[in-house]
């Protein structure tokens, strides 16, 4: 062992053999069972791999670590990663459960079959036998479950811990506590908190906890953290959001609940709570118990009193109840409460009821108001010290003190809804508590008869339904009144109801005394059909009870009891009858009733039915259809009797789906005189039902008699073959007149599965010609069971020739699933079954050829036959991973002896033989459009046709050309080397000769890429242009602008290798040269993607043939250059910048998509100072465009702001401060209303353009002026008349000398106001234009210009990003260039994005830019950032 050790070292160490190893790793190809597996990004270098994100996705835990350790680069700026990270627990989980979902379905799949498959005699073993596997396998996926967790968990807290070691500055870009929080990960935040690491929790996440966590040990642990900011509002509204966190909610016995009853559904809702329970009490001793924190009472959120009762622990509901936390509820809250719970929850009740019910109307003002009153109270304390007089030991000590104390309550409330609650409860009145009109609804309502006899001795008379004299009875009497449900009465047991019924209705053999009493309770009208109905349907009725209750019955005054004709005598049915009477009124007559059928058992029970025609209920009955159904025939025969005698039609109250049973039985029993009843009463053929002729046995010429008469059973002979032979035979007789088309299906199955031999035996052609012969003959189980099925089939061939042939001629076979996205369709059987199943069909078709002639068969059979055997040989191309010298095997077998059957000349067998050669072909054949075709419209199917030799099988696609089978033969696939075959198969699905520019290159080009064969690559270019070379007419008849419009590229000049190629690069006098040799255009668009599968499979010289081969096609090496900065692929970098003049400004913005941008740019910056250059010539263009900006805007605004009055302070300032005009125009644009000012400046449109004429516009003023006069002067021309001489226009003159005198006056005026603008802004612009006043513009202008321009500032983007190493860096390279300004901070804290902020904070960077007390002043202003423990 020490020497290969040290063997292994001496290798490892030298230079030579340690890359020729890699060399060769690199150079060996993988060979995949799956196509999806081949792409170029396999294979791919560590140290390559270097986002953090992938890593966690791909679970290359152990790669993490040694980076971590080895200080290796890892980039963790991208910002999902640390999602995925503190994700990656709980992803884990959810893999791993639908990995054994998927395996579990498999595995009942597999049983499943395997049941189909067996004998029917061992079934039952058999689902033992899988029951028990599924168990060990549900075993087996628990442990591995749990393996799994345990080690995704130990690995991610030894990755964090690493991480925060080593890189915690660059890994915190984020709130790492929130994203913990998010994402449940506990375990994270253990690690976050401890005192190593001390991460600070914030108010906000602690309220996001309570709010949405769903573990309540992730509350507990940010509650104790001595590093958790806890304020008051946090405080205030910890247990509301608790009570509204639905993630609380338990659903971990979800499936279990889904058997259960309603119930069981009521305490799995009230057990939903309990990790609300959880959370609340360790939100009290957290935070209130130990009064750590101050709080006010009055300022806690309230809750809601129904979620307080769902609290199991009543200690904790009394503290809640003593915080005041408890919304006020109404008077429908009181229902919430019932009298059957426990002492302690009834403590809690009189708690509440005092505190939010109770208006103190009856304690004689001697308790506060929402307070126990002290008799309650001492009472409670007696009780709870002591026992109760009169009162037992033992289980019922607590009962007599709950009851003690609810009567205590409702006397001192005298509350009616308690003391209804006390009735409901007790069952018992309260002495001396005078409310007798509640006592007598609720005896009647719940046919109570300890009331009844109460309201006996107290004399008590119902007056509430008749007129009284007193108008105070009257009112209390309705005020006292409540409405009682009229079905209160379903407590009762069925004795309880009885005998209250006999003593209150049937006391007349009692003593007069309370008879009389009685009738001066003036009963109300009672519903007795509700009695019935709850009496019938207990299920606890029987004769004895049933007879009681119509006695009472017949004994109650018609005046009281409404219309309702009951049955006379009792019937086990009966139940059932009035249960599906129900159904039928809520279902209505749409839904099927076949569920609603009632199984008769006995000729009494027929008789009873039609004893009792006049009960509604069964008239019903009688009026619907599938009305009943029977036990047995003769029950059936003699009901059909009695239909006769009451002359009723069969068709009218009956179905034969009520004897389908009878039918199903009678079939599988073999029980011919059953089945000849049938016949005879001209039924309905039997609707579809499964049957199995195995489970049943012989018809025991007794009936089974009742469970009482016999516990043991007699042993039954089981069905022999010639039962069913006989059987047979008479349903051939009558030609299976009583089983429909669709029963026969099931029937001929359950022959076939049970007795195949008796398949020759059934001869009616009606029926057989419906079934799906062709179903059975392609169904691989009847070829390999134990009895041969399908040698007892084969008869079927010969008499249904024609109806095969046309079955066979429209069977389609898929290649691909019908699924989004659908893969390539396999099976699952084994190669073995269909190479047997192969080799029957070639033995019929040798016994076929063979005895042609003697037989006479016909070209059909033949042709069938052949399609039989080419269909199992499709099965066989469809085998999941079959070898193709499997395949090669068959293909042999057949061909030796049978030759010219086998037809796989067809697109079909072509594709498939591509398949199971290669994965690689899969593949490239996937990437055509020949295979990918729009999977919305239709799914590829290809049509075995071969009886029409002129058809020819094809896909319908987008290619213009297709594989032709009778070059793809399997001889070339499986023999030719790869290279051909691929050579080949692309030449033949490529069209060259198109007359458009599109060549579908870029597939094949991908292709090869992935599949790493650089050679066939550059062939694949190299046949391209020979092609595009020899078809001139094709390639000069496009001009270059319809390239250019093609490639979306619009400049003159065409920026290409040829014209941007370095003259100190090696490659110079190669591209010189090619141009020389050739100057026509070869053009083609290339892919985005393409781009990115070469910079990951090329290297650096076969980065340069490319180029060398496109010498002239535009921006070709920038693309290279701007893919591989994005693959960290820096020799590619290295070499295009060294060999080409590249232009940075082109694409540098979108270095930042890169998952490696620290890494990137500082390659950039350390090797590339054109880079560098590139960045300060964007920051030099930005920083004078924002000082333009500016100085246009004061030179507008300035003028503005002077010639108001509030501001000619500041004017003054402006004159006498030339010498020191910084401080003037700071003080200027730090007014609170500068930005309102600019606004209000533009809608008044006062701008420089007041000040300035245009030489034109002075021009045009001119003619205007001119003309003006040459209008007057010819006016002043016109000759006047006397006539118009006169006084009006003398006063019309004066007029007008008047107006004109006052329009010169304001135009004077409007001059000197001109005058003075003219001068301030004149002023202000000669003041403006100062060197002094130019540098203070030009200083200002960058303060803010991140805030202007973010999306051309490297730094900017950088910094709201949260990439704080690639700002340090930044700023590094550029000292004094960039500034982290106060627009910065504010976008930062608006996106929450703090991180940043701290580092820089830490790191002195924010008080070097001279803005330390804006960030103090801002985070400390901030309503959650004001509590950060760094702040100074």
């Amino acid at each position: 062992m020490l020497v290969i050790e040290e063997l292994f070292w001496k290798i490892f160490r030298n230079k030579f053999l340690f890359n020729k190893i890699f060399q060769d790793i690199e150079s060996t190809e993988i060979d995949y069972d799956n196509h999806k597996q081949i792409n170029v990004f396999n294979k791919i270098k560590f140290k390559y791999l270097t986002t953090f994100g992938f890593l966690i996705q791909e679970e290359q835990y152990e790669l993490i670590k040694c980076k971590l350790k080895n200080n290796d680069h890892i980039s963790f700026n991208d910002t999902h990663s640390i999602r995925i990270f503190f994700n990656m627990l709980q992803m884990n989980i959810n893999k791993n459960k639908n990995k054994n979902k998927n395996k579990n379905n498999n595995n009942n799949n597999n049983n499943n079959n395997n049941n189909n498959n067996n004998n029917n005699n061992n079934n039952n073993n058999n689902n033992n036998n899988n029951n028990n596997n599924n168990q060990n396998n549900n075993n087996q996926n628990n442990e591995s479950e749990l393996y799994l967790e345990e080690s995704v968990k130990e690995n991610f807290k030894e990755i964090l811990t690493l991480i925060l070691r080593k890189r915690r500055e660059e890994f915190e870009n984020r709130d790492l506590i929130r994203e913990a929080v998010i994402h449940e990960n506990y375990e994270a935040l253990l690690i976050l908190l401890n005192d190593e690491f001390k991460f600070q929790v914030l108010p906000d996440i602690i309220i996001l906890a309570l709010q949405t966590c769903k573990n309540p040990l992730i509350i507990e642990l940010l509650l104790k953290s001595p590093y958790s900011v806890i304020t008051p509002f946090i405080i205030n509204c910890s247990f509301k959001s608790i009570f509204n966190n639905v993630n609380l909610n338990n659903n971990n016995n979800n499936n279990n609940n889904n058997n259960n009853n309603n119930n069981n559904n009521n305490n799995n809702n009230s057990n939903s709570y309990e990790k609300h329970e959880e959370a609340i009490q360790i939100v009290y001793d957290n935070l209130f118990f130990y009064e750590k924190y101050q709080y006010d009472v009055n300022n806690l959120q309230k809750i809601n009193l129904k979620n307080l009762l769902l609290l199991k622990s009543t200690k904790l509901q009394n503290k809640l109840i003593d915080l005041n936390i408890i919304e006020k509820p109404d008077s429908t809250h009181l229902e919430l409460f019932k009298f059957s719970m426990n002492f302690k929850s009834f403590l809690i009740f009189i708690k509440i009821y005092y505190k939010y019910f109770n208006n103190n109307n009856n304690n004689n003002n001697k308790s506060k108001i929402n307070e126990i009153p002290k008799i309650i109270q001492n009472k409670i304390n007696s009780i709870n010290n002591g026992k109760v007089e009169g009162e037992g030991e033992g289980e019922g000590e607590e009962e007599d003190k709950l009851k003690e104390l609810q009567r205590l309550l409702v006397i001192e409330t005298k509350s009616l809804q308690l003391y209804l609650k006390y009735l409901m409860k007790w069952d018992e009145p309260i002495k001396g508590f005078k409310e007798f009109e509640l006592v007598y609804q609720f005896c009647f309502k719940t046919f109570s008869l300890n009331c009844l006899k109460f309201l006996l001795k107290n004399n008590f008379k119902n007056c509430s339904t008749t007129t009284t004299t007193t108008t105070t009875t009257t009112t209390t009497n309705s005020k006292n009144r409540i409405k009682l449900s009229s079905k209160m009465f379903t407590n009762r047991s069925l004795s309880e109801i009885i005998e209250f019924l006999q003593f209150a209705y049937c006391n007349e053999n009692n003593n007069n005394n309370n008879y009389l009493k009685l009738k001066s309770l003036n009963y109300e009208k009672f519903y007795f059909l509700n009695v019935f109905n709850y009496i019938v349907k207990s299920g606890k009725c029987n004769f004895k009870i049933y007879n009681q209750f119509i006695i009472i019955l017949n004994k109650i005054s018609k005046s009281i009891i409404t219309k309702f004709k009951p049955p006379l005598t009792w019937n086990s049915i009966l139940p059932d009858i009035l249960n599906s009477d129900d159904d039928d009124d809520n279902n209505n007559s749409n839904n099927n009733n076949n569920n609603n059928k009632l199984l008769i058992k006995n000729k009494s029970t027929i008789n009873w039915i039609f004893q009792n025609m006049g009960m509604k209920q069964i008239y019903n009955r009688f009026n619907n259809k599938n009305i009943f159904k029977f036990k047995s025939l003769e029950l059936l025969q003699f009901y059909f009797k009695k239909m006769k005698a009451f002359g009723l039609k069969n068709e009218t109250f009956l179905e034969i789906d009520t004897t389908e049973s009878l039918c199903k039985e009678a079939i599988e029993s073999c029980n011919l005189k059953e089945l000849k009843i049938l016949n005879e009463m001209d039924l309905s053929p039997i609707k579809p039902i499964d049957l199995n002729f195995s489970f049943f046995k012989k018809q025991r010429k007794e009936e089974k008699k009742e469970e009482k008469e016999k516990e043991e059973e007699e042993l039954e002979e089981l069905l022999t073959i010639e039962n069913f032979k006989e059987m047979i035979n008479y349903l051939n007789q009558i030609n299976f007149k009583i089983i429909s088309n669709e029963m026969f299906n099931s029937f001929f199955i359950a022959v076939l599965n049970s007795f195949p031999q008796l398949i020759e035996i059934i001869n009616t052609t009606t029926k057989l010609r419906i079934l799906d012969i062709l179903k059975f003959l392609l169904n691989s189980q009847y070829y390999l069971d134990e009895n041969e099925t399908i040698n007892y089939l084969l008869p079927l061939i010969f008499k249904f020739e024609s109806k095969l042939l046309k079955d066979l001629q429209v069977y389609k076979y898929n290649l691909l699933s019908n699924q989004e996205n659908g893969d390539v369709l396999y099976n699952e059987n084994r190669f073995e079954d269909i190479f047997k199943i192969i080799k029957f069909w070639v033995n019929q078709i040798q016994q076929l050829f063979l005895n042609e002639t003697s037989d006479g068969y016909g070209n059909g059979i033949n042709i069938i036959f052949t399609r039989f055997l080419n269909h199992f040989y499709r099965e066989l191309l469809s085998i999941k991973l079959i070898k193709k010298d499997q395949v090669w095997e068959v293909y042999k077998f057949i061909n030796e002896r049978i030759p010219s059957y086998l037809n796989d000349k067809n697109l079909y067998c072509t594709i498939r033989y591509f398949f199971i050669c290669s994965p690689k072909f899969t593949k490239y054949l996937m990437l055509r459009s020949m295979i990918e075709i729009r999977r919305t419209i239709d799914y590829v199917k290809v049509c075995c046709d071969e009886i029409n030799e002129n058809n020819q099988f094809f896909i319908t696609c987008l290619e213009t050309k297709f594989l032709d089978p009778d070059t793809f033969t399997i001889d070339f696939i499986f023999k030719s080397d790869f290279d051909r075959v691929i050579s080949r198969l692309v030449d033949q699905l490529s069209d060259y000769n198109r007359k458009s520019l599109d060549f579908k290159l870029n597939t094949n080009l991908s292709y090869f890429l992935h599949i790493r064969r650089v050679d066939l690559f550059f062939e694949e270019l190299n046949k391209y242009f020979k092609i595009l070379d020899r078809t001139t007419a094709v390639a000069n008849s496009y001009t270059i602008t319809t390239i250019l419009n093609d490639l979306d590229y619009t400049t003159q000049e065409l920026i290409t290798p040829y014209n941007k190629i370095k003259e100190t690069s090696i490659y110079y006098d190669i591209i010189q040269e090619l141009n020389e040799k050739d100057d026509s255009l070869r053009h083609y668009p290339i892919e985005e993607n393409l781009y990115l599968l070469m910079v990951r499979a090329l290297n650096v010289n076969e980065i340069q043939r490319f180029i060398e081969i496109h010498y002239n096609h535009p921006l070709i090496h920038n693309k290279f250059l701007k893919f591989a900065c994005g693959a960290n692929r820096f020799e590619i970098v290295d070499f295009l910048i060294s060999n080409y003049n590249v232009d940075f400004s082109e694409f540098w913005n979108s270095l930042f998509d890169s998952p490696n941008t620290d890494q990137l740019f500082q390659h950039l910056f350390n090797n590339y100072p054109d880079f560098k250059n590139i960045i300060d010539q964007s920051l030099s263009i930005l920083k004078e465009k924002q000082f333009e900006n500016l100085q246009i805007l004061l030179l507008q605004l300035l003028p503005y702001i002077f010639h108001k009055n509030e501001y000619k302070h500041l004017y003054s300032k402006f004159l006498n401060h030339s010498n020191n005009i910084k401080q003037v125009l700071t003080e200027i644009m730090n007014l609170d209303n500068f930005n309102l000012l600019i606004e209000q400046m533009r809608n008044e449109d006062y701008t420089d353009d007041d000040f300035e004429n245009d030489p034109d516009e002075m021009e045009f003023e001119e003619e205007e002026e001119e003309e003006d006069d040459d209008d007057d002067d010819e006016k002043d021309e016109e000759p006047v008349g006397d006539e118009e001489m006169g006084e009006d226009y003398e006063q019309q003159v004066q007029h007008e000398q008047q107006v004109e005198d006052e329009e010169d006056e304001e135009k004077e005026e409007e001059e000197e106001d001109d005058d003075d603008d003219e001068h301030l802004y004149n002023t202000v612009k000669n003041i403006l234009n100062l060197e002094d006043s130019i540098k203070v513009i030009k200083e200002l202008s960058s303060v803010d210009i991140e805030n202007r321009q973010l999306q051309t500032n490297i730094f900017t983007i950088s910094f709201l990003n949260g990439y704080s190493t690639l700002c340090e860096m930044i700023l590094n390279y550029f000292p004094n260039k960039f500034q982290i300004t106060k627009s910065l901070i504010d976008q930062s804290i608006r996106n929450s994005n703090i991180e940043i902020i701290k580092y820089f904070y830490n790191n002195k960077v924010i008080e070097k830019h001279r803005i330390l007390n804006y960030v103090n002043q801002q985070l400390k202003n901030h309503p959650t950032f004001k509590y950060l423990h760094w702040l100074k």
